[in-house]
């Protein structure tokens, strides 16, 4: 934390996290900032004016557990720098730890006292930990980290290539880039869906999207585009039950999440989760016929030819699972 800044003026937590992740989603951050009116939380901006840090002794006292519990739940990053826009606990001992109470006493115009190290994290592991069991969008966001609220490197396009080309190794049966007609609006004559999926009794409709699922996505693909209502008035899905489930590698808001747990023909699932259930499916003979041969076929097929459906982290997981 060298070269610290103290700016004369502490800016809105809003500000501070946008100046440091533009892209962070404003349903986020407006669930964060309804949690630090709850508990009555303390954060500062970083050592450059960016982010958000929290305490993590309040962060468990607001949660009712021990001071002790908060640090169990993540991986204690040892004097890391604060300029990681994923979720991070970090222990400050020494310098680090100097440097912090310094900024801790300009903003809050309070004393941390004598102490020899402290464990803080920033704005991502707070919402993290403050939200953790309470939804499935919180879920997804501890499951994926601050990632699940920012967009990928890869297009849709690419994704959506590599989702089909894996559905295409599993016995389920999809159908890419469907296109039916738009008989909603006379302007638009056609929609086309992403990946339909076809059984005897229903259809599945899955609309990926590049970041975080929206409210606004929702409610556009719903409303404005009528992709349900026209599903469920095309003859050839006629007589089928017919469900709409969004994809993003990167989450879903709570005010979306909130939105789709209320219709009981739309669902959410994260690229990640969905690409394991289509590798799980697609490894089903291999595994009967030749188990000895999963972690070839993992490493040299699956792993290699959809690298953006498994981020590098899960590789060795999935490795050592084989």
């Amino acid at each position: 934390m060298s070269n610290l800044i103290y700016l004369t003026r502490k800016p809105s937590l809003r500000d501070s996290i946008l100046d440091e992740c533009p892209k962070t989603s404003l349903n986020v951050l407006e669930e964060l900032e309804a949690l630090i009116k709850q508990y009555d939380l303390t954060w500062i901006p970083g050592s450059k004016g960016e982010g958000g840090y929290f305490l993590g002794k309040e962060l468990a006292q607001a949660k009712g557990n021990d001071s002790k519990d908060f640090a169990k739940h993540f991986e204690r990053n040892t004097g890391s720098s604060l300029f990681s826009t994923s979720p991070q606990v970090i222990k400050l001992e020494g310098e680090n730890l100097k440097n912090f109470k310094s900024l801790y006493q300009h903003y809050t115009h309070k004393s941390l006292g004598s102490i020899n190290s402290l464990y803080i994290a920033n704005w991502a592991a707070a919402y993290s930990y403050l939200t953790q069991g309470q939804s499935k969008a919180a879920q997804d966001f501890q499951n994926l980290g601050a990632k699940a609220i920012v967009n990928t490197t890869a297009s849709e396009l690419v994704l959506q290539n590599q989702l089909a080309l894996l559905a295409m190794r599993t016995p389920f049966n999809f159908r890419q880039e469907l296109v039916i007609a738009d008989t909603l609006r006379s302007g638009q004559h056609t929609r086309r869906y992403d990946l339909v999926q076809y059984s005897r009794t229903s259809i599945t409709i899955y609309e990926l999207k590049k970041g975080a699922i929206t409210k606004e996505d929702v409610m556009n693909t719903l409303g404005e585009k009528g992709y349900l209502t026209l599903a469920e008035s095309h003859p050839k899905f006629n007589n089928k039950k017919i469900r709409l489930v969004f994809i993003s590698p990167y989450g879903i808001d709570p005010a979306a999440q909130r939105m789709v747990d209320q219709m009981p023909k739309v669902g959410f699932v994260t690229l990640y989760e969905f690409s394991i259930k289509l590798l799980q499916a697609a490894l089903k003979d291999i595994q009967e016929e030749s188990p000895a041969q999963v972690g070839w076929y993992l490493k040299e097929k699956f792993l290699k030819d959809y690298p953006d459906l498994f981020p590098a982290e899960s590789v060795k997981r999935l490795m050592q699972s084989a």
